[in-house]
């Protein structure tokens, strides 16, 4: 292999410094149980079994559908299923922290298939796999690691705020009388009942096609941008009202 490396770091092959392999491919999520341990599909930790397949630290990829490539860290008593690929380290050259975040970065794994993506259990066995020393493993796993704990707080504040926003609006919108009571026709004091077309105007959007769009302009708002998406399209010309 001729490829550059940082100084100090050992050019491999991931499957030189890992042991990969499928995931249990005899079984599917029509197994999964309510409650058990923590089973791993190509979608993530997303069900349970009643019995478990490890009891260790490591990772499981997203082998085969749209989510290929997607990396899930896994600990205590677990299981992969079909569609997954399970990875360990191997011979003490690397910490499972290090492989997940590595395995991470965008190109990291060869993927084909076209309309059904997939990662070939060889083609990630010959992934190249740059290795820094144990000592360096282990401080950018811990840096990193502290980046995610950071985000999961934001995350959990977040998401307390957006419940205090719910409650608020469940108060001020309704005039404290709450969504239901409204539904049930009654009206706060000093409140007026309209039809919603008596104080909105409606308009449908432009039917834009795909030759219209543009790498920058006026952005055009698509249903997936409404459910959450940030991927826009734009457009460059004036809209005739």
């Amino acid at each position: 292999m001729h490829s550059e490396v940082p100084e100090g770091w050992q050019d491999c092959l991931f499957g030189d410094v890992v042991q990969i392999d499928w995931g249990d491919t005899s079984v599917t999520k029509k197994s999964y149980t309510e409650h058990g341990y923590i089973a791993f599909s190509a979608a993530g930790g997303d069900g349970h079994l009643p019995y478990f397949d490890y009891e260790k630290e490591g990772v499981v990829v997203s082998a085969i559908g749209a989510n290929s490539g997607r990396v899930f860290w896994a600990s205590g008593k677990w299981s992969a299923i079909k569609n997954t690929m399970v990875v360990f380290p191997k011979n003490g050259s690397s910490i499972s922290k290090f492989i997940y975040y590595r395995a991470q970065l965008d190109g990291f794994w060869t993927i084909g298939g076209g309309a059904q993506p997939f990662i070939g259990l060889g083609n990630a066995r010959k992934q190249k796999f740059p290795l820094p020393p144990l000592a360096e493993q282990e401080r950018i796993a811990e840096i990193l690691t502290s980046v995610d704990d950071s985000i999961r707080a934001t995350e959990r504040v977040i998401e307390q705020a957006q419940r205090v926003k719910r409650g608020l609006m469940e108060e001020l919108l309704t005039g404290g009388l709450g969504s239901a009571a409204i539904e049930r026709g009654e009206v706060p004091e000093g409140w007026d009942i309209k039809k919603l077309g008596e104080v909105a105007e409606f308009q449908n959007g432009f039917a834009f096609k795909p030759s219209d769009w543009v790498q920058s302009g006026k952005p055009i708002i698509r249903i997936q941008n409404l459910n959450g998406g940030n991927e826009f399209n734009y457009y460059d010309k004036e809209i005739d009202k």
